[in-house]
Order: C-alpha cells, then structure tokens, then sequence
C-alpha cells in the first residue's frame, strides 16, 4: 500500500559549469596528465546531471510521482529567476491542493551556516533552512500535503539535518544530506558518478 499518492517534486541544480574553459594540464603522480580544475570552484561540472538524473529516476517510479519544477541556476543563465519570484514559486509549489507530499533535490554549493546558492546571471543569493521552513510551515493546506523530503547534495548539508533536530521540525520533514555539517560533498564531474 502506497502512503501518498500524488507526490510532486522539483530539482534544482546550481553554480552549473557551462563550458569547461582555460583548464590546465597538470601531471598526477602517476605522471598521467589530467586537466586541472582546481581554480573553478564556484562551477560545479556535475551537478545539473545529477539532478537530471534524480528527475528521471523519479519520472520512471510511475504516476504517483509527479514534476512540478525543474530548475538551473548558474551565472550564465539569464532564464533563472529572482530571490522574490523563487520564494513565490516555492510558496506555490507548497500550497498545492493537489500534492500529498513534495521533494526537493538540490544540487550545488552549501556552506556552513545551513544555507544554499542559487546563481543567476545578475548576482548570486542564497536560501537557508529557515526560509524554506517557514514557508513549508505555512502552507495552506498541511492536511493535505502532509511531508517535504529536502535532498541536499551540497557541502555542509548535515548542518540542515542538526538544525530539523534542533528545531523539532521532524514530524512532517525528512532530510537527506550527502555530507555531514563539517564536511564538504565531492563534485566527482560530468561522467563521474553522476
């Protein structure tokens, strides 16, 4: 028996790498020769393919899940909405009367103090757990659509998890995180694990 049956979902990937530009080649101690992307940081080569590839794994577990929302945000995207048209979007995807339950997956960049970026091609901003709780807290029918599943990929992703316990949020949240609140989430590449 299905607990939910309608169960929407977004993925959202940012600080995606548009084009591997001015790499370097460097030897490893095997004397190989691999390009050296030590200097691009801020451009995260897998993470829109993993979020693709979490968007099709869940198009192919039937009609239960459903896409409401599949974002890329990255410096050169001038398609990537707002901080104000995001939150709204977000509040929208929340108070769906027609949705059970809803997923996030986010994959991009992380940072210690619990919050994520989204990059746009105007400037960067960025969402912390308490803004997305707080909408989640106020949606207008949590009889209804009665758990969010956050997916974290991101540096730091624990600190969501230390903070759903802190807060007792855990009875209609669930979070997955790929690292601890201490470390930092490899970005393995396009090809790499993704």
């Amino acid at each position: 028996k299905q607990f939910f049956e309608t169960i929407a979902y977004w993925t959202i990937c940012s600080s995606v790498a548009a084009k591997a530009f001015g790499l370097k080649k460097r030897e490893t101690a095997d004397m190989t020769e691999v390009q050296d992307d030590s200097g691009m940081k801020a451009d995260l080569f897998g993470a829109a393919d993993d979020a693709n590839n979490v968007h099709n794994y869940l198009l192919e577990k039937g009609a239960e899940f459903v896409n409401q929302g599949k974002f890329e945000f990255s410096k050169e995207s001038v398609s990537a909405l707002s901080k104000e048209q995001f939150i709204e979007a977000i509040k929208n995807y929340f108070n769906s009367y027609t949705t059970e339950a809803s997923i996030i997956f986010y994959s991009g960049h992380g940072f210690q103090e619990g919050k994520i970026m989204l990059d746009t091609s105007t400037g960067s901003y960025y969402l912390n757990y308490g803004e997305i709780l707080y909408l989640w807290k106020k949606r207008t029918y949590p009889e209804r659509n009665r758990h969010l599943l956050l997916i974290l990929d991101c540096c730091y992703s624990g600190k969501w998890v230390n903070l759903l316990l802190d807060n007792g949020d855990f009875t209609d949240v669930s979070i997955q995180a790929s690292s601890t609140d201490v470390e930092k989430s490899n970005d393995l590449g396009k090809g790499k694990g993704s």
